[in-house]
């Protein structure tokens, strides 16, 4: 079971691949054939409309004094505090988890929840890669990420026995994983923010992209507290551990917005690295963890009525 389990997923990754691939030539083509301007006799450009257009000298410097202006509104203590609120609202996806105690027999829906919450993660991932105009390089990046996961938990394997907060063995290892998954994918999330600071619109773009992942984060951080309070964890360390996995934002914010250009090219490719990681987790670690406590409990059930 455990071996067709594995080439379903690999199909799954493949189709995934082969179908994002299309769409992205597909969208090349399209936006080269519609909005490339094509440069006519003298100073003038054609864009995607048809209208013509004068280009002069002055209207290049007023864009770029426009660009410069709302990129030196926004200062790097701006985008390391806004990032820093915005990593910490994940901690608000473990208040659930201090006023009610988690039944046993909820584990398999909150594993089938947090699967439900990486899967769209990782699509969410996959269109931000495919935004930047580079689909190739996102479908790369899943198949490295699928194939990196794979990587990991082999070497979990061969350590021998894994043990984090008081859990032990096998489920040990599947914390590790889905905590180290959501922290990378962490890393993409931040480049844009910090991307988007160093954007045309300055300030304004930056706060509409840093509260929407703000709103974003809760979730995520719903997923990783029901990951680690569906195994015992108390929910202190769960919204630890998930404040934990978003702290790689603010990190990588800064940076990103200081070197926006450098950053902005490799945003696809980790965007998709993230998912393809994502992704192999859910299918192959958490939802079938979710089926086991499911069946398990209505097989329970069933003797106990007998």
């Amino acid at each position: 079971m455990r071996f067709r389990l594995k080439h379903l997923l690999l199909c799954l990754l493949l189709a995934i691949s082969f179908l994002e691939c299309i769409t992205a030539d597909g969208q090349n083509v399209i936006s080269q054939r519609i909005r490339a301007p094509h440069k006519n006799v003298g100073d003038t450009v054609i864009d995607g409309t048809g209208t013509e257009k004068v280009i002069t000298s002055e209207d290049n410097d007023k864009e770029m004094n426009d660009w410069k202006g709302s990129y030196s509104k926004v200062s790097v203590s701006t985008v390391m505090l806004f990032t820093l609120a915005m990593a910490a609202a994940t901690g608000l996806g473990a208040v659930p988890f201090f006023f009610v105690e988690l039944d046993p027999q909820w584990a398999g829906i909150c594993n089938g929840m947090a699967a439900g919450v990486m899967l769209a993660a990782s699509f969410d991932l996959i269109q931000e890669g495919q935004d930047h105009g580079a689909g190739t390089w996102v479908v790369i990046g899943i198949l490295a990420g699928g194939i990196f996961i794979l990587l990991c938990k082999k070497l979990l394997e061969q350590y021998g026995e894994v043990s984090m907060l008081d859990i032990k063995g096998a489920e040990a290892t599947k914390v590790v994983l889905v905590i180290g998954i959501m922290t990378l994918h962490s890393f993409g999330e931040g480049s844009g923010v910090g991307v988007s600071f160093a954007g045309s619109k300055g300030f304004t773009q930056g706060l509409l992209v840093t509260l929407a992942i703000a709103v974003h984060n809760i979730p995520e951080g719903l997923a990783v507290s029901m990951v680690l309070a569906s195994r015992g964890v108390s929910p202190q360390n769960a919204m630890l551990w998930s404040v934990i996995t978003s702290l790689p934002q603010p990190i990588v914010a800064v940076p990103s917005f200081i070197c926006a250009d450098a950053f902005n090219k490799f945003l696809p490719f980790c965007t998709g690295f993230a998912a393809g990681c994502m992704i192999w987790m859910v299918v192959a670690e958490v939802l079938p963890d979710a089926f086991k406590v499911t069946i398990a409990l209505k097989i329970h059930q069933q003797l106990h009525f007998q």
